[in-house]
């Protein structure tokens, strides 16, 4: 089996798409459409160690994760029924799409120390730096947070304390603190800087996280084998035996 889902150092891009009438049709001969549609739902579902690479390939519809499923598929996610709080891990990888240069941003949220949701997307437009990718990724992940508070008080989940929101861009995060600097991102959508307003209405509380402990890190790039294994315990996902 493969160890990981997604290889280190693997890269897609359009030139490896079907160059001629004859690809063309060989491609269409194979259920590729249907193998990742059904891939869509187990990675939106119940395994989020897939949802980067699920996410890359229905961009390019090629098989390099079934070998991956088939290693793991005694392992199942863990949740609690209680409410101990909020926690948001956000990140983005900076222009790694090689056709359009735009970034892939990837947030996780955890109640009681479980996962919640978890989402791998590309983001709409081109950034300039690191920083400014970690900061568009950042906002959508608060905007995530209004719509999950909300939700879970219909269900009757009071959070009595701010959203824990980790980033792993210091730039990014004395960004969010200092609206003085907007001046460095004016070019950015005015939609982007909603996170201040949490931040400052001490609903969400944001945080550096170092490398090794970026939850996120599942969403935006392909892992090590090491690095899935610590984040999938983190997770966590176990064996159902």
């Amino acid at each position: 089996m493969n160890s990981t889902p997604f290889d280190v150092g693997t890269m897609l891009h359009s030139r490896q798409s079907p160059a001629n009438q004859h690809e063309v049709k060989e491609m269409e001969s194979k259920p590729y459409r249907q193998a990742i549609g059904s891939l869509m739902f187990a990675a939106t579902v119940s395994q989020p160690d897939i949802m980067f690479a699920v996410s890359m390939v229905s961009r390019f519809l090629h098989n390099y994760i079934m070998k991956y499923l088939q290693g793991t598929r005694v392992l199942t996610l863990r949740r609690k029924a209680d409410s101990t709080g909020l926690v948001v891990y956000s990140d983005a990888d900076f222009a790694g799409d090689c056709d359009t240069r735009w970034s892939t941003k990837g947030n996780m949220s955890l109640l009681a120390d479980r996962p919640l949701t978890w989402c791998s997307h590309r983001q709409k437009c081109v950034s300039r730096s690191a920083m400014e990718a970690e900061y568009i990724a950042a906002s959508d992940a608060a905007s995530e947070v209004v719509w999950l508070c909300s939700f879970l008080s219909e269900l009757g989940f009071q959070l009595d304390k701010p959203t824990t929101l980790h980033v792993g861009n210091q730039s990014a995060i004395h960004l969010f603190k200092n609206t003085e600097h907007h001046k460095h991102t004016k070019h950015t959508d005015i939609k982007y800087h909603y996170i201040h307003e949490h931040i400052a209405n001490n609903e969400t509380e944001v945080y550096c996280v170092y490398c090794n402990k970026q939850l996120a890190d599942l969403f935006t790039k392909p892992l090590s084998t090491d690095k899935l294994i610590s984040n999938r315990k983190v997770v966590p996902m176990i064996s159902k035996k």
